[in-house]
Order: structure tokens, then C-alpha cells, then sequence
């Protein structure tokens, strides 16, 4: 039995030998198949990210009478279901917890009787080899 090496040049002596409708077959194949591992590869790093900022909002939920009576009239930035920053400037609350924690899923909000809901998405992607 003789056996033979897989190259360029024996795939494509094969290729060849198929019809035209067969070759045309086999590119939309591969184009399919590359189409595939690049969305794979390059996926947005949404689900997680969004798991966690939607966990931080739900903490502000549950924290906010006990948030009502310390920071009333303050920005808190809720980090694994904490007050982690406090502040009168919300963009300095947003600044403080990138210099502690890096860019994380956080939730930044107005402690007030019917504070609006506000979202800091970030634009993440993730390889997957």
C-alpha cells in the first residue's frame, strides 16, 4: 500500500480532476468553513461583560436603602456587589475605579429616590484559539 503525502501540489492535482461545479462546491466549502473559524475566533467578549454589569445592577437594587441613608445626592460605583468609590462627580467615581480595578463590568449610579439607569459598556473582544 503506498502512501502519499498530503501538499499543495497533490490537493490541487486532485482539485483538477473534479468537475467545475464540484470545484466551485468545494470554495463555497472552504469559504464556509474560514466564514466559521474566524467568528469563533473573533467573538464579542459581550456575554460575561454583560453578566456582570447586569449582577452590579442588581446589587444597586437590593443596597439602595441602606445607599439612600449614607451617599444620598452621590455617585457610587458598585463592583462585585460593593460600593467600591463614592463621590460628587461621576466621572471622577469612573476614574477612581479604573485606577483601583482596571477596566471592569461596574455599575456607576445616582444615589436618589428614582435614579435613572445610566450603562458604561466597554468595547471588549476576546481571541479563542
Amino acid at each position: 500500500m503506498q502512501t502519499s503525502l498530503i501538499t499543495f501540489e497533490n490537493t490541487l492535482n486532485m482539485v483538477k480532476q473534479l468537475s467545475v461545479t464540484d470545484q466551485l462546491r468545494l470554495l463555497e466549502w472552504i469559504a464556509t468553513q474560514v466564514k466559521q473559524i474566524v467568528s469563533q475566533a473573533f467573538t464579542p467578549a459581550l456575554p460575561d461583560q454583560q453578566t456582570g454589569f447586569l449582577a452590579e445592577v442588581a446589587a444597586f437594587e437590593q443596597l439602595k436603602a441602606e445607599l439612600l441613608q449614607k451617599y444620598q445626592g452621590q455617585f457610587v460605583a458598585i463592583y462585585q456587589g460593593q460600593v467600591v468609590e463614592v463621590g460628587h462627580d461621576e466621572l471622577e467615581v469612573l476614574r477612581q475605579v479604573d485606577k483601583r480595578f482596571g477596566e471592569v463590568p461596574c455599575y456607576i449610579e445616582l444615589v436618589a429616590e428614582n435614579s435613572p439607569r445610566r450603562a458604561r459598556v466597554t468595547s471588549a473582544w476576546t481571541v479563542h484559539s
